[in-house]
């Protein structure tokens, strides 16, 4: 019996895709991580030196390191594109490979364009939770509480198993001042993913809070 074509190309999509979309995000996160930590040492220096001798470091050496740092950084957001774009290509119409695209936009802050990705994601598959996550996320850096909750919710909703989505919605809820209800979120996290240290400390600083 012939396997029909569209069901060889689903399966080779699940087997596939991921192990791809995660090897080249983890080669551009271990590049951005080479430009990004010489710079931060850098600052944290200067900063030592300041403090121990009472005088304002000289700026330009960190300056033109910041400079290179961000033409580098510039590139690499380019050749993270360039992944996201293959992977699309390669995936077409597959909410998995645009959330690659979205996420590349999120982590190097570009949120517009990121939110653009996701609500593609979200016309391709109405109930992709990753990407109301993505969006949660970035509502919560802002500060945006509300907004933070109801999409974390929303994820959380159509796939319960992650445990980054009920942490996040905790940090909001707690934002909005709804301590109980961020250590509601927590508890019953922890019960789904009993190993997870981030957890109980989020937990603990709930109920050092509810006193």
């Amino acid at each position: 019996m012939r396997v029909p074509r569209l069901a060889v190309l689903r399966m080779l999509r699940h087997r596939f895709f991921w192990p791809a979309a995660f090897a080249s995000l983890v080669i551009v996160t271990a590049l951005l991580w080479r430009v990004w930590a010489p710079a931060t040492s850098a600052r944290h220096a200067a900063a030592e030196r300041e403090a121990h001798t009472g005088h304002t470091a000289d700026a330009q050496p960190v300056t033109k390191e910041l400079s290179a740092d961000r033409a580098a950084v510039d590139a690499l957001r380019s050749e993270a594109k360039d992944v996201a774009q293959r992977l699309m290509a390669a995936f077409p119409n597959t909410p998995d490979a645009v959330s690659v695209m979205a996420m590349v936009h999120h982590r190097f802050g570009n949120t517009a364009e990121a939110t653009k990705w996701f609500n593609k994601c979200l016309q391709l598959d109405p109930r992709y939770a990753d990407a109301y996550h993505g969006m949660g996320s970035m509502a919560l850096r802002k500060g945006d509480y509300p907004q933070a909750a109801r999409l974390l919710r929303q994820a959380i909703s159509i796939d319960p198993v992650p445990t980054g989505p009920r942490l996040q919605l905790a940090e909001a809820l707690m934002g909005l001042g709804e301590i109980a209800e961020a250590a509601a979120v927590l508890r019953e996290a922890t019960l789904r993913a009993p190993g997870t240290s981030q957890l109980y400390y989020a937990l603990g600083d709930a109920y050092d809070q509810l006193g």
